[in-house]
């Protein structure tokens, strides 16, 4: 078993994450977070920008950091602090703006679905499990959920951990999942109407059991090679 990555290490390797690929998509980094300039959290007058970069950087304001507190400690934030569950929520809205960016390079109509695409922090009550984007292919519009490695976990283990819940929504919903290698840049695309076969296991970072899909090495191509593949 290999070594578990510290909050703060793991955090190191997203934000190297970003920065690939925002290479692949053709924006910078300040043209990522730029964009919520002027847009406000709900029922505050707390910039998005700001927020996000102070997030990202670790230098969150008083005021911000009251805010955090008091509505990112939920049930589902595992181990980490508020602060951390925000700062990690806010990560992965950065990767689906990027995702975005990929899709329209690829030319595959998109629109962002999850509950918190209004980019919101949300309550308990709020949040769903609704895949992250609807994309149309042809004339059929399919549900898409999308995950990223940042460590370079699928390549070296040759697999993939899947939470119980993911895995099974995935398969109700006849979903196409898409993983990026934000480190590697590289991509596979698994289509959910052929249900994957997966080895059950206890994940000890989850504290639960998770599917793995092995042989993961294999699908991983390159992210504009992938694009292609959704499409066909």
């Amino acid at each position: 078993m290999e070594k578990e990555v510290n909050w703060n290490e793991l955090l190191i390797h997203k934000k190297n994450g970003i920065k690939n690929l925002c290479v692949q998509a053709q924006v910078t980094p300040s043209q990522l977070v730029d964009a919520y300039k002027g847009r406000l959290i709900a029922q505050t007058s707390i910039d998005k920008r700001d927020l996000f970069v102070h997030l990202l950087n670790q230098t969150l304001t008083e005021r911000e950091q009251e805010y955090i507190d008091k509505v990112c400690v939920l049930p589902h934030r595992d181990n980490r602090t508020a602060t951390q569950y925000a700062t990690d929520l806010t990560v992965n809205w950065l990767l689906e703006d990027l995702t975005t960016e990929l899709f329209n390079k690829a030319e595959i109509p998109n629109k962002k679905s999850g509950a918190d695409s209004n980019r919101d922090y949300l309550e308990e009550g709020q949040i769903t499990s609704a895949c992250d984007f609807k994309v149309k292919l042809g004339t059929t519009v399919r549900n898409l959920e999308v995950i990223y490695d940042h460590t370079n976990y699928w390549y070296r283990q040759d697999k993939l951990d899947l939470r119980l819940n993911k895995h099974n929504n995935l398969a109700n919903d006849k979903a196409l999942l898409l993983g990026i290698d934000t480190q590697r840049g590289s991509a596979f695309v698994i289509d959910y109407r052929v249900v994957p076969e997966t080895v059950q296991s206890y994940h000890e970072a989850y504290g639960k059991t998770v599917h793995s899909l092995v042989g993961i090495k294999q699908m991983l191509q390159p992210i504009t090679v992938v694009m292609d593949r959704i499409k066909e």
